[in-house]
């Protein structure tokens, strides 16, 4: 039987079914079913692909019919600093093998000799929202490195396809593998792994197009 292809987010959806009232028909759906972006990852999309291509920022950002507006990081008196990463840098995917029976699959935005970096856009920053992400640790356990930097943009809320996503704030996160770690990212798969194949064995197709 092939390895079951499991996505570094999927950790943290996991993660909230455990934490939640989230059925397990749901999370199979979220995993498997059909899905559709909503305005504000479309629009997340579009920023990590501006991100992805650009070599530096410019105040008005065009891509994929959003407009993005960074006149108040402009104007503002505070000096942030970005990792772009060199081109060689970005978006590269990777899969590993931490247990047996999975290929876990990730995106990385940034990977320098010593840092893994990943663009966030959202209209709220909850600097708690990131301090037990499943994220962090499973790409520092993939990846081998000893920290991880959140790149934060703060916008105003998006509600609808192609509008101007006015960028108000610019946050930084940084985190760090500690003592325990890549066991408890075992741990976890291990467990997420399992109730995957009990869909297989339920008859349940466990296959998503990773081509994209």
């Amino acid at each position: 039987m092939p390895n079951n292809r499991i996505s570094v987010t999927w950790l943290d959806s996991y993660q909230y079914f455990l934490d939640s009232e989230m059925s397990e028909d749901e999370l199979y759906e979220r995993f498997y079913g059909a899905f559709t972006q909503n305005p504000a990852m479309a629009a997340g999309t579009a920023w990590h692909k501006h991100l992805e291509q650009t070599n530096n920022t410019h105040n008005i950002v065009e891509m994929d019919g959003f407009t993005f507006n960074l006149d108040a990081l402009f104007n503002s008196d505070d000096t942030h600093v970005i990792c772009l990463g060199l081109p060689y840098e970005r978006e590269n995917k990777h899969v590993v093998q931490l247990i047996d029976g999975v290929d876990l699959v990730g995106m990385i935005d940034v990977e320098t000799p010593y840092t893994v970096y990943d663009h966030k856009l959202t209209g709220s920053y909850k600097p708690e929202r990131y301090f037990d992400a499943w994220q962090w640790r499973a790409y520092l356990t993939m990846r081998n490195k000893n920290q991880f930097t959140y790149q934060v943009f703060e916008c105003k809320p998006v509600r609808e396809y192609g509008q101007t996503v006015e960028i108000k704030d610019y946050h930084t996160l940084d985190m760090y593998a500690y003592e325990g770690m890549q066991d408890e990212v075992k741990s976890i798969l291990t467990d997420l792994n399992n109730l995957i194949n009990k869909w297989r064995s339920e008859g349940k197709p466990c296959k998503r197009d990773y081509s994209k």
